[in-house]
């Protein structure tokens, strides 16, 4: 199938135009200060695409768009776990306490 040349080019991920100046503008903003220049301001926030970046306590924290899907997992994975803990829990501590490790290592 030919491809249109006057098709506009935009991706799924992005909410500008490909040409618009703004994309220059917005990556100079999301880069790292200069060395010397110090670090930024604790709190600050920007968008970097779609992830969110945060700098709270000197750190970076990056947050996704489906950053829902791991509340999801992680609600997933305590269920499963007190489920199979509740059930082997008569069958003695050893097969308790494998289930308590196993639960604990998947949340890591």
């Amino acid at each position: 199938m030919p491809v249109d040349s006057k098709a506009e080019d935009h991706t799924a991920y992005s909410h500008f135009d490909v040409d618009s100046s703004s994309v220059l503008r917005e990556a100079d903003e999301c880069r790292a200060p200069a060395p010397g220049a110090g670090a930024p301001a604790t709190g600050r926030s920007y968008w970097l695409g779609r992830i969110w970046v945060c700098q709270l306590a000197g750190k970076e924290f990056y947050i996704g768009p489906h950053w829902y899907c791991s509340i999801l997992m992680l609600v997933f994975i305590l269920g499963v776990g007190t489920f199979h803990c509740s059930s082997v829990a008569a069958l003695g501590s050893f097969q308790l306490a494998g289930g308590l490790a196993v639960t604990g290592l998947s949340l890591i």
